[in-house]
């Protein structure tokens, strides 16, 4: 009867961890993203480091501005709470990587309005890329329907004269 109540315990503990979890406004959302949004390019990944018996999964957000400036947002627990910040040159040199409170505060503002930005895309289902390749495809289409316009009146003048 001990192990039966230890083992409900056990459970009971998991599936309030898990509901507690989902207040989380990001949990369970999949954020990983690699495409533009507005003028700069934006990679989301979850990769695993650690012990090989106990991976931990980290998230790092990459923003490379259209000046070339390069800004990665080190999430070091998968809590979507900010552990790191490196920014980068255009050239690639580093410039400041720390864990100042100051700046950690301010990237975790930057990193919160990012994941906002890409759950929108997302769910709009038009990335940065998409976008531009069905504008693409519109003008396409306009060039090709414009085209054809100008073949029927070239057709229709030759067969009147």
């Amino acid at each position: 009867m001990k192990l039966k109540n230890t083992l409900v315990g056990i459970v009971l503990a998991g599936a309030l961890t898990l509901t507690g979890c989902e207040e989380v406004i990001h949990f369970p959302y999949d954020y990983t993203y690699n495409d533009t949004i507005g003028k700069d390019y934006v990679k989301f990944e979850v990769y695993l480091d650690g012990f090989f018996l106990v991976p931990q999964k980290r998230n790092l957000l990459t923003i490379r501005k259209p000046d070339g400036i390069t800004i990665k947002y080190i999430d070091d627990n998968n809590e979507f709470i900010i552990g790191l910040v490196e920014v980068r040159n255009a050239k690639g040199d580093l410039v400041y990587q720390g864990r100042d409170k100051k700046i950690l505060s301010l990237a975790q503002g930057q990193f919160d309005n990012y994941l906002k930005l890409i759950r929108e895309a997302k769910e709009k289902g038009k990335q940065g890329g998409a976008i531009k390749k069905e504008d693409e495809q519109q003008r396409e289409t306009k060039r090709l329907e414009e085209i054809l316009k100008n073949l029927k009146q070239e057709i229709e003048i030759g067969r009147l004269k």
